[in-house]
């Protein structure tokens, strides 16, 4: 619906909820489980940005989720980001975050998906829910709107100061920092260690002997404890 929404030029900042996703999936074409009492948002951002920076919108995207999770649970100490734009909670994973481009002028899609009542049993990465993490967590309808208030904050932040206050407030709740990860990418699996954040989101990865490879997409494990 957002992508024919965007395709059809939908204005900026239009949101579209749904209560339940029977379609619904992740990066690389993985299902996403998306039972009732959930939620399922897609906001239509039609940045001033180049294209080019548009992967940026998945830190953008885990901050504000982190941001609006904090707040409904009365504290973000425990949630933390696994690159590029995993939401943690305990090691577990909280939310999903998909971002595509739709329409001319191009527009960003970025649907979002947060576990409040009920987590995935069998997913790749152990999940968890909002309802394991407090007595009272917030309806969809009201995490929407929390989370609305806070996409809007970070995409101010980026539009006008760029990325490097993104980076920096992304890399204050890094999981992994400096410590062992797998990679996966679609040719292979590789171990190495979590240097650092470039600053076009592109992460930095020490490989055995000390070679430092550049890294634009794929999934990282971190190899210790994340909770």
């Amino acid at each position: 619906m957002a992508r024919q929404r965007a395709e059809q030029g939908a204005p900026d900042g239009l949101v579209v909820l749904a209560d339940v996703q029977t379609g619904g999936r992740g990066r690389e074409g993985r299902i996403w489980d998306s039972p009732s009492g959930n939620l399922y948002a897609s906001f239509v951002i039609r940045a001033t940005k180049p294209l080019r920076e548009f992967p940026q919108f998945s830190f953008v995207a885990a901050l504000a989720v982190r941001d609006a999770v904090a707040a409904a649970v009365g504290g973000g100490g425990e949630i933390k980001l696994k690159w590029p734009n995993d939401v943690l909670a305990q090691g577990r994973k909280l939310s999903g975050i998909l971002i595509e481009t739709a329409g001319d002028p191009i527009a960003a899609i970025i649907g979002i998906g947060i576990n409040i009542v009920s987590a995935p049993a069998h997913a790749r990465w152990p999940a968890t829910h909002l309802g394991a993490m407090t007595v009272r967590p917030p309806t969809p309808d009201r995490l929407a709107e929390m989370l609305a208030e806070a996409l809007d904050r970070r995409l101010d932040v980026w539009e006008r100061d760029g990325f490097a206050p993104i980076r920096s407030a992304w890399m204050e709740h890094a999981v992994g920092l400096g410590e062992p990860m797998l990679l996966r990418t679609a040719q292979e699996e590789t171990k190495g260690r979590f240097m650092d954040l470039e600053q076009d989101g592109t992460l930095l990865m020490e490989l055995q002997g000390g070679a430092i490879r550049r890294v634009s997409a794929g999934d990282v494990t971190p190899l210790v404890a994340t909770g």
